[in-house]
């Protein structure tokens, strides 16, 4: 099983990045997606945040997933997976509060 969390899970489908700058701390690359093919360990946990009201199944899988489920991220699971990061122009800055 993978040592990532639901919230790293949620910030990868909305394509979120973290990038360590020697000055200036963290810096956090502006959502510019929404969607997530979950395939082995990570289904199980995508259809609990469906459970959660984080994320909704946009496809039960098809063949340009290669059968695995897909996800797109809820209004209420972006402001939960990118809870202490300030967006700017194109940067976000500080640190999730949900590691």
């Amino acid at each position: 099983m993978r040592d990532v969390s639901k919230y790293e899970l949620m910030r990868h489908a909305l394509g979120v990045q973290s990038y360590h700058w020697s000055k200036g701390g963290d810096r956090w690359k502006k959502p510019y997606r929404n969607h997530f093919v979950a395939g082995g360990d990570d289904a199980p946990v995508w259809y609990a945040l469906v459970e959660e009201g984080f994320a909704k199944l946009t496809s039960k899988g098809n063949p340009i997933t290669g059968g695995d489920p897909s996800f797109c991220v809820t209004e209420a699971g972006a402001k939960a997976a990118l809870a202490g990061i300030v967006f700017k122009k194109i940067w976000g800055y500080g640190l999730p509060e949900n590691p």
